[in-house]
């Protein structure tokens, strides 16, 4: 079958251009929340199916036929609703779920089946004086390569965060869907013995009713490929400029810290410009609102949903424009699509990579922070002294000055230097404060999997080093663990970062109480046993990654023999990775 040039490479283009559309709102639904969220998984499945729908009808149309053929139209728009929900699936996997190898296989699988559905299904929609035939070999080579190029093009999509990244999964979808078309085509066959002409009653369109809908079709893909190009206006100087936020809960971002007062970096020497009125229209009309009256603004389209702690209005400026007008009066963008004034954030909490962040207003209200601007965010709000204090155990000084002392001291907001944190005071009293902050941090954890001698040692030795013990038995006490262990179940107060795991088994158990084990996240996990027992049962748990994940044998390498022995090379190795901790924290 021979085919036009310009019609083939047109035809992959399309489909790279709808790729890259497809793939730049896949990667916005990773930060989105809410019912944005939703829509941008649905408009970059759209935008990919589109991609593929175009393709393979311009390349119907490239392809030089033996005789006139038509196309029906309800096979025709099927194949590409199945299209959408096909591909949907794919980028969920690819952008909603963790970048694990599961997951990609799923989504170039996925994907690769989407690009294969349409295009068959779309080919069953051919109606003339003839019959098509499948090579059973091409079909499945086609669907081959329509889901190995899908996962490469996959691949460099799994952390994109620049649009420059994305054109080489825009190149390769666009790849992954051509190959997959003009290696089925190439397995085509017509039949001329056997009619496939439309049933009676069925809609079925010529070649030059399809030409125009793919045009249609491709100028929709291109002017929304153009649209999503169009640069935003660069921030003004006065963009990066913070305001106070004082009384911000540390507590709420880990597990226990001190309430502080925060800041921000400095403004330059200008003096900061006068508060904004936002014209905000609601029901009642167009309201002013000082930017001391908002509490966030909500991109929405081209326009911006204010909320000043009781009610939302609509403000005609853009969310950039929102940021270039406010961010000299306290406000931050936390987020793509949001920006909050820092003096009205309560609390910033930390799930997973991401975080939210709580303002103050009734009922309290949660904005999501994107991963990229959360560093950010907690230096401006003077939330890194406050980590650090919590990592490393050290009390630390915050010095809260105006700009105008921080420069003639020489020192910059968010600088540490001889265990000083400073940061810039806006509130207009134009005062300074020292917060001094003392980490209070709860007792290290040993968690003990066993009821071997060897496990109750190594309990009665960590109590008397002030670790909190927790055993995994029915009844500890008749064991002969000391009264003062803990339930496996009762509550922790200590992070993961001062938790500790031992599995001290020696033969009872050893399988369920490892899988048990690998369930607590925790800075350390031990097995008391040789390394030969735990290849045996990473075998078994066909878990081959045990081998550096578990230490083992546990403890220091002091040629211990008695339990006690033992428990004492465990406490070392222990104790050694606690100083170690603070040690680097110094």
């Amino acid at each position: 079958m021979r085919y036009d040039p310009g019609l083939v490479l047109l035809s992959v283009l399309l489909a790279a251009l709808g790729g890259y559309l497809g793939f730049a709102l896949a990667d916005s639904f990773r930060d989105a929340a809410g019912f944005r969220r939703r829509l941008l998984l649905a408009a970059a499945s759209v935008a990919l199916a589109l991609g593929i729908w175009t393709m393979h009808f311009v390349g119907m149309l490239a392809a030089e036929l033996p005789v006139a053929v038509g196309y029906a139209v309800l096979p025709t728009l099927l194949s590409f609703l199945l299209c959408v929900l096909v591909v949907g699936v794919s980028v969920f996997f690819t952008a909603g779920m963790p970048p694990r190898p599961m997951h990609r296989a799923l989504a170039a699988l996925t994907m690769g089946l989407g690009i294969a559905t349409m295009h068959y299904l779309g080919m069953s929609a051919l109606r003339g004086v003839f019959c098509v035939d499948h090579d059973p070999l091409f079909v499945a080579a086609s669907v081959g390569v329509g889901v190995l190029v899908s996962a490469g093009a996959l691949l460099p999509f799994s952390r994109p965060r620049r649009r420059l990244a994305l054109l080489p999964s825009a190149l390769l979808f666009g790849i992954s869907v051509a190959g997959l078309h003009y290696t089925a085509m190439a397995g085509v066959r017509f039949d001329f013995e056997v009619l496939c002409t439309a049933y009676p009653g069925e809609l079925v369109i010529g070649e030059q009713e399809l030409a125009i809908a793919v045009a249609l079709s491709g100028f929709l893909v291109a002017g929304s490929f153009l649209l999503y190009l169009l640069p935003e206006a660069p921030p003004s100087a006065a963009s990066v400029l913070p305001r106070l936020a004082p009384h911000v809960d540390a507590a709420a971002a880990g597990s226990s810290a001190p309430a502080i007062a925060t800041t921000a970096e400095p403004p330059p020497p200008p003096p900061l410009p006068p508060p904004a009125r936002v014209p905000v229209q609601g029901f009642e009309g167009v309201r002013l609102l000082a930017a001391e009256e908002i509490v966030c603004l909500r991109a929405e389209a081209h326009y911006t949903r204010v909320f000043d702690g009781r009610r939302e209005g609509l403000c005609d400026w853009s969310i950039s424009e929102a940021e270039r007008k406010l961010a000299a009066l306290g406000f931050y963008r936390c987020h793509r699509c949001h920006l909050v004034r820092l003096d009205r954030i309560r609390a910033l909490r930390r799930a997973g990579k991401g975080a939210t962040v709580v303002l103050a207003c009734e009922p309290a209200r949660e904005v999501p922070v994107s991963r990229g601007r959360l560093a950010e965010l907690e230096r401006r709000l003077g939330l890194r002294a406050a980590r650090a204090a919590l990592a490393d155990g050290r009390a630390r000084l915050v010095s809260v000055q105006p700009e105008e002392e921080l420069l003639r001291a020489g020192a910059g907001a968010g600088e540490e230097r001889d265990g000083v944190f400073f940061a810039a005071n806006f509130c207009p009293s134009r005062g300074t404060l020292d917060v001094f902050i003392e980490p209070v941090l709860p007792p290290p954890e040993l968690v003990i999997f066993g009821e071997s001698p060897v496990a109750v040692a190594t309990a009665e030795l960590a109590l008397r080093l002030g670790f909190r013990v927790c055993v995994a038995a029915a009844d500890p006490a008749a064991r002969g663990f000391p009264a003062e262990v803990k339930d496996l179940e009762a509550p922790s107060a200590s992070p993961p970062a001062l938790r500790f795991v031992l599995v001290a088994t020696q033969g009872q158990g050893d399988r369920e109480a490892l899988e048990r084990a690998l369930t607590l996240e925790a800075r350390w996990h031990g097995l008391v046993g040789s390394r030969a027992k735990l290849a045996a049962l990473a075998r078994a748990l066909e878990r081959p990654d045990l081998l550096e994940k578990i230490e083992c044998p546990a403890g220091e390498a002091i040629g211990a023999v008695e339990p006690e022995e033992i428990a004492l090379a465990i406490l070392a190795r222990l104790t050694q990775l606690r100083r170690a901790q603070k040690s680097a924290g110094e």
